[in-house]
């Protein structure tokens, strides 16, 4: 099935950067090749089920955009280990 692989694609991202790096869903873009129109569910779900967080950097409030974080039960529940 074609979205659990692209599931898979966004996991790995998340698991390589580990539970301190912070994405933005251009950076997800770019890591995984998936669009927009593939990645924003996929972050929905994922971040539904808990496996992620929405933060909003307070640096430029103008500009803010949200970055996705990995969340400890997110590194649970994706990696093999």
């Amino acid at each position: 099935m074609r979205t659990a692989r692209e599931m898979d694609r966004l996991a790995t991202v998340f698991l390589i950067g580990g539970t301190d790096a912070r994405f933005s869903a251009t950076d997800l873009r770019r890591d995984t090749g998936l669009s927009n129109a593939h990645i924003l569910p996929l972050l929905q779900t994922m971040k539904q089920r808990g496996w992620i967080a929405q933060e909003w950097p307070e640096s430029d409030p103008t500009r803010a955009r949200c970055v996705y974080v990995l969340t400890e039960h997110g590194r649970e529940e994706l990696s093999d280990d």
